[in-house]
């Protein structure tokens, strides 16, 4: 204990010293007794050495005061109106005393002054009474949820400190104790509190056994308010509130949710990739089920057409004329063209896959190797009547390129156009300059000139759910693949090259019918690492 506080204990002992009430000086930051009087010393049977080392709770033993000396642990030194009280004398009895707490300071620090006066004995019925009141606010104080009681008037009959706490209640009103004041406190700590006051002159006016609400104060405290009717006789004499304070439970409730619509959406998004999966997987299936089936007639047809021309070559080659063995061998000679065509195409697929074909690249006039395939496709479209046309570039089409890589391309193109056309349709195609834009990211593309070929016709045309799915190995269109025959691998085989010579193509249907297919090449260009 410090000299100025030794100072200080011993000018409020001096000044007590002759008073005829049971003084007691406390620190409140330790709850120590510094000082009292000779007459509380005399009455509770201890020397003034050994009261000052004891704490005040070592002398109050009545529950009711336990909950004030945890609200000064508090940080609060509200005075504290006279009370009953127990004090516990040197030999362990027990001295009934109605006692209150009065704040003081002075150059020495903070201190609590504590007056007590002995109880005169009281009758049975008042102990009584007093017990069960004593226990009734102690229940109140211990209890971990605010307390607010009425009576059938609507008026505050009692409260705990737990409710002051939740609903921050200024100190000066709870000890005033002003019910209208307390609750249109209570009603400014929420949002609406013109609703809420509305509601609960409502409760308070029926007799309705139970009622629960969710307040949400302004400072973000969320409280789930119980009441509950007091019954007496049969009947209703006020009514008990509780408050709990449930924001954590409220957060983390909310935080469970999230997490659950979290998981849902992972689910949902784990079955949708499960289900694309699936479907990949099938059509992959489907497609090679009819990779399978075109193989194998596309590679039976012209086999049956060379055993059985071969067969009758052989058996009848002595009484057979010329000119009738030079057809058996001209149609040996071209089944075994489209078989070799289709191993090559094989060949071009497996190579490309493994990164292994290989292009010649050099200036070429593209012009000239569009004429070429032209003029190799012509007799074919003349047989079926079809009308060619070829609109030239009217500038420069050098560009570099594998001569026979791109001239296969256009074959393919000119090919699946006069095999998709009726008799008589029209297909063109014409070489211009564009642009044309690469990278793999919209902020990374770059537009650069470039040369452009449009094979044009007016056939059946591809369905549009359809016009990327063809340009994927075994695929073919839906409109085509019945009857047509093929192995639905030229436009694969047409776009790999193309991606090696860094271009691009690509399918759209002409409002009029038919497919235009365009190839775009960039002028500059150079052909992709493969």
């Amino acid at each position: 204990m410090t000299t100025q506080h030794k100072d200080t204990a011993a000018g409020y002992a001096l000044l007590l010293d002759h008073a005829q009430e049971l003084l007691l000086l406390v620190d409140p930051a330790t709850q120590k007794v510094r000082a009292a009087n000779r007459h509380a010393c005399t009455r509770l049977g201890y020397a003034a050495e050994s009261v000052t080392d004891m704490r005040i709770t070592d002398i109050e033993s009545a529950l009711s005061d336990a909950a004030y000396w945890d609200e000064v642990e508090a940080g609060c030194l509200a005075p504290m109106e006279a009370a009953s009280s127990l004090y516990r004398h040197a030999d362990g009895t027990l001295l009934p005393v109605t006692r209150s707490v009065v704040p003081a300071a002075d150059a020495g620090g903070q201190w609590l002054v504590v007056r007590a006066r002995e109880s005169p004995p009281a009758s049975v019925e008042e102990e009584k009474d007093e017990r069960i009141s004593t226990q009734l606010r102690t229940t109140l104080e211990a209890t971990a949820d605010g307390i607010l009681v009425f009576d059938r008037q609507g008026r505050i009959i009692n409260m705990n400190h737990r409710l002051a706490r939740l609903w921050s209640l200024p100190d000066p009103l709870t000890r005033g104790g002003d019910g209208p004041a307390i609750l249109s406190f209570m009603a400014g700590m929420l949002p609406d509190g013109a609703v809420y006051s509305r509601s609960l002159d409502a409760i308070l006016a029926q007799d309705a056994a139970e009622t629960r609400h969710v307040l949400t104060l302004t400072d973000g405290t969320i409280l789930e308010q119980k009441s509950r009717a007091q019954y007496s006789a049969g009947s209703c004499i006020g009514r008990v509130f509780s408050f709990t304070d449930i924001t954590d439970r409220t957060h983390a409730e909310l935080e469970l949710l999230e997490h659950r619509d979290r998981l849902q959406e992972l689910v949902a998004e784990q079955l949708a990739d499960l289900k694309y999966a699936k479907e990949v997987a099938e059509r992959a299936n489907q497609a090679k089920s009819d990779f399978l089936a075109n193989m194998s007639h596309e590679m039976r047809t012209p086999m049956h057409a060379i055993l059985t021309f071969s067969s009758m070559g052989e058996s009848r080659a002595a009484d057979t004329p010329v000119d009738k063995l030079r057809g058996y061998f001209e149609r040996i000679h071209s089944s075994g063209e489209r078989l070799m065509k289709l191993l090559n195409d094989l060949l071009d697929l497996s190579k490309s896959e493994a990164g292994q074909l290989a292009l010649d690249i050099g200036p070429h006039d593209l012009r000239m190797l569009i004429e070429d395939a032209l003029a190799e496709c012509e007799l074919l479209a003349r047989s079926r009547q079809q009308r060619l046309e070829f609109k030239l570039l009217a500038g420069s089409a050098i560009a570099a390129v594998d001569g026979l890589r791109f001239g296969q391309v256009v074959r393919n193109l000119l090919s699946n156009a006069i095999k998709f056309t009726p008799p008589g349709g029209h297909i063109s195609l014409r070489l211009l300059d564009a642009e044309t834009s690469l990278g793999e990211q919209a902020g990374d593309q770059v537009s650069q000139p470039a040369l452009q070929l449009e094979v044009c016709d007016n056939g059946i045309g591809i369905p549009d759910d359809q016009l990327e799915q063809v340009f994927d190995k075994f695929v073919q269109s839906s409109l085509t693949k019945t009857g047509a025959g093929g192995t639905g691998l030229g436009l694969a085989i047409c776009r790999e090259i193309m991606i090696a010579h860094g271009g691009s193509i690509g399918a759209r249907n002409n409002p009029g019918g038919g497919a235009t297919f365009t190839l775009s090449l960039p002028r500059g260009a150079k052909a992709a690492s493969v």
